[in-house]
């Protein structure tokens, strides 16, 4: 997701997921889900600088009220992955209040069912920056196409994450031989 501000909580701009699919041993990338959200208000500089994502580009673009349901039966039930998840669950919080689907503080989703890739990481890499693109360059996951945070693409490369996080973990694999069997594999966001 990219967010009118910096910090939450505050209005959404952009919202991207991708659906990861489990299939036998391995994780497919499914649907995808991707708009802009006007924000029905001014967007704070450095989240332009941030995300690229100028305020013309969002005048024509749905107010999340009109998101909402899509957005809402693209998820279901399913569990939310996200990189850094604090941030993309205020923001969820607050638009899902300013709408009147909860109460201002009650959780859009509850928290059980979210994965934080970034936790994920920081428990395999002792490493003290867990940014995505730290994550990406030590899994040797490319990210060239990433010039600003764009929610589609960060949710794809948090897809990817996981699924190399999971070969790691689970069977012990090293950078270079997760790299080489998640290739062709995909995940969800």
């Amino acid at each position: 997701m990219a967010p009118v501000g910096f910090r939450p909580p505050g209005s959404i701009i952009e919202i991207g997921a991708v659906e990861l699919l489990r299939q036998d041993d391995r994780w497919e990338k499914g649907r995808t889900y991707h708009t802009m959200v006007n924000p029905e208000g001014p967007v704070e500089r450095r989240a332009i600088q941030i995300h690229g994502i100028h305020e013309t580009r969002l005048k024509d673009a749905p107010r999340f009220a009109e998101v909402f349901e899509p957005f809402s039966r693209f998820i279901g039930s399913a569990g939310i992955i996200a990189h850094a998840y604090e941030n993309e669950r205020l923001y969820l919080d607050y638009e899902f209040a300013r709408l009147g689907r909860t109460n201002w503080g009650d959780e859009a989703y509850p928290i059980g069912r979210w994965l934080c890739t970034q936790r994920a990481f920081a428990r395999q890499f002792n490493q003290t920056s867990k940014s995505l693109d730290v994550v990406c360059d030590k899994l040797w996951l490319d990210r060239s196409e990433r010039d600003f945070h764009g929610a589609l693409l960060d949710a794809d490369l948090t897809a990817d994450v996981l699924v190399m996080l999971e070969l790691m973990a689970l069977h012990g694999y090293d950078v270079e031989t997760a790299r080489g069997l998640s290739l062709g594999l995909t995940a969800l966001c």
